[in-house]
């Protein structure tokens, strides 16, 4: 069954959810991700179920609070909604409350986030994953309207292992997915002013400065994530000094760390790759089919 929007309205009583502190897989500020089994007839899926924390009790929130959350959530299923790619987190439909609105999405369950990953043992693993998500990225980006991520980082890359041919069983090479989307962006209206969104560390010049977005500055947070996964370190966010003016800078000690990084890159291909796409332009960046080249 699916609504107007395409999105496909899953019956409550077919999820079940796990309540158990092992089936929590994650939680913040947007509310909680927890594991699930979707039950149709006989047939039994392993799910990952996310629902925003203001709709968990709705009964408590003021009427601005409800509509905003319900449109947060809205937004998240409509860009959601029309995606199909193997690296882009797999969004099978949504459940609604007695009252017709959205509860939680019912989403692709995978085994891990790459952060929790790294570092990745071998360069193989390395550019199997990186691959992986720009092929998400270009994915996104080649949309009509084009999407923006707006947040690319480890954290947000989930991982499901594959037995790597000839190898043992304890070897695996990672399918890595784009995934939590709750701040991505159709290119469709203005993006002009939009406030900085994404995390800290990760975020283009141009976004710290709350100018134009555009596809450049995913590829800027990809360009991190390479360094982060060679390295794996995370990135130190930027920093504003005091007399410094309003933007903030890269401090000193992570603009060190990330040159040595690079420096160390065994590989000078990715290396060079890494380099072209965090330069301050956006329009000098490596982007889409030049990343995947």
């Amino acid at each position: 069954q699916e609504d107007s929007g395409g999105i496909r309205t899953i019956p409550t009583p077919e999820i079940i959810v796990d309540d158990s502190e092992d089936g929590l897989l994650g939680s913040g500020t947007f509310g909680k991700v927890r594991r699930g089994i979707w039950q149709q007839g006989t047939c039994t899926k392993e799910v990952a179920l996310k629902s925003l924390a203001t709709l968990a009790n709705p009964s408590v929130l003021q009427d601005h609070e409800r509509a905003h959350a319900q449109a947060e959530l809205q937004k998240e299923l409509d860009i959601h909604a029309g995606l199909d790619h193997p690296n882009v987190l797999k969004l099978y439909g949504a459940t609604l409350t007695d009252e017709g609105i959205w509860d939680a999405m019912v989403l692709e369950l995978m085994d891990a986030t790459l952060h929790s990953l790294l570092p990745l043992p071998n360069f193989h693993q390395q550019v199997g994953a990186l691959s992986d998500v720009a092929k998400g990225l270009r994915y996104l980006h080649e949309r009509h309207p084009p999407i923006l991520h707006m947040d690319v980082k480890s954290k947000n890359i989930l991982v499901r292992y594959r037995p790597a041919a000839g190898e043992n069983q304890d070897a695996f090479s990672p399918c890595a997915k784009l995934a939590d989307l709750g701040i991505a962006q159709a290119m469709d209206t203005t993006l002009e002013g939009l406030c900085a969104r994404g995390t800290n560390g990760y975020m283009a010049p141009e976004v710290e400065d709350e100018a134009e977005w555009t596809p450049a500055a995913d590829w800027f947070s990809f360009g991190v994530l390479i360094i982060e996964v060679n390295s794996g370190v995370a990135p130190q966010p930027r920093t504003r000094f005091p007399g410094a003016g309003s933007a903030p800078r890269i401090p000193t000690s992570e603009v060190q760390r990330r040159k040595a990084d690079l420096s160390a890159m065994a590989d000078k291909g990715l290396c060079a790759l890494a380099r072209a796409c965090i330069r301050d332009k956006p329009a000098d960046r490596a982007e889409g089919r030049v990343v995947l080249e």
